[in-house]
């Protein structure tokens, strides 16, 4: 009877032992902890005004509807500073800007002269408006650090009729990230 007495007593103390287990781990959190990255660019140059010097209407009036004068153009500068080297499935850049009808031309806000704004990157090809620039303009100078974009911006005709006046248009440049 004594050896009974002990095998209950172990044994009750085993069951009470085990609920004691069982309810301090009925159940745990795991908390996850980790960093998605890609590479940030931020533009460092403040917002611009670009001064084209004044072309000759006479000069434009040369043109066909939608070309784009040399005479008097003019090169600006975007400065981008990139955490880390930027790759193509990453990051774009797209050019946003009111047109005047279904072209690339800037529309002029400040008068109706006949005359807008088109802009070109550095091999001086026409980027089209509201649309991701081709990263061919820009990719391969996103590394780590400041770098700088090269643009153009050029009088264009924009109808028929051509006259004096002034000539403003905004474009928007925004970094995007995939």
């Amino acid at each position: 009877m004594k050896n009974l007495s002990k095998v209950l007593l172990a044994l009750s103390v085993a069951s009470v032992s085990a609920g004691v287990l069982a309810g301090e781990n009925e159940s745990i959190t795991v908390h996850f902890n980790g960093a998605v990255t890609q590479p940030t660019c931020a533009f460092t140059s403040p917002d611009q005004s670009v001064n084209l010097q004044a072309v000759k209407a006479s000069e434009l009036e040369k043109l066909n509807i939608g070309q784009a004068s040399e005479t008097n153009s003019k090169d600006f500068q975007l400065q981008l500073n990139c955490v880390s080297k930027a790759e193509a499935e990453h990051i774009s850049i797209t050019l946003a800007a009111e047109t005047e009808g279904d072209n690339n031309i800037i529309k002029n806000t400040a008068s109706e002269n006949g005359v807008g704004l088109e802009l070109f990157d550095e091999q001086n090809q026409l980027l089209a408006l509201n649309r991701e620039l081709p990263q061919s303009s820009y990719l391969d100078r996103l590394n780590q650090g400041s770098d700088n974009l090269n643009f153009r911006v050029k009088y264009a005709r924009l109808a028929d009729n051509v006259s004096g006046g002034e000539v403003a248009g905004d474009a928007v440049f925004t970094v995007n990230y995939k």
